[in-house]
């Protein structure tokens, strides 16, 4: 074979490794899931919330993107900190547990467990008795 055969099938064999690898980086970055919790301008959205696994399991378990609220502890909603302005759905940590006592802004009300709770900026969220789960 001459030189410039050998070269010829190099190229080739490094262009077609290049191909494959882009087309295999596009389909697996097509194949991810948006993420569940999405913050623009300092503000929470999620794009779901269930609170179900495949499998019709009880997903209350400690995911990426969940908040924790320890009991007795105050905390402030704003765009910059820890809980930030948005729609939530309040998960009890306490097995069997159907209802949380939250305290929001001095109004203290148990909250059916699973429920929805949305939080402007300013406001001030407590969990009383147990420690809660905010997605």
């Amino acid at each position: 074979m001459e030189l410039l055969s050998i070269i010829l099938i190099v190229v080739c064999g490094a262009e077609f490794i290049l191909i494959a690898a882009l087309f295999g980086r596009l389909w697996h970055v097509a194949g991810k899931k948006p993420p569940v919790v999405k913050e623009k301008d300092g503000v929470r959205y999620t794009r779901s919330d269930e609170t179900e696994n495949a499998d019709g399991g009880v997903n209350a378990s400690f995911v990426k993107g969940d908040i924790l609220l320890a009991a007795d502890e105050p905390v402030e909603v704003c765009k910059t900190g820890r809980v930030k302005p948005g729609r939530y759905t309040v998960l009890s940590t306490q097995s069997g547990s159907e209802k949380v006592a939250l305290r929001i802004n001095a109004v203290s009300r148990n909250q059916p467990h699973e429920s929805g709770i949305i939080l402007a900026e300013g406001d001030v969220i407590m969990a009383e008795n147990e420690a809660v789960i905010l997605r």
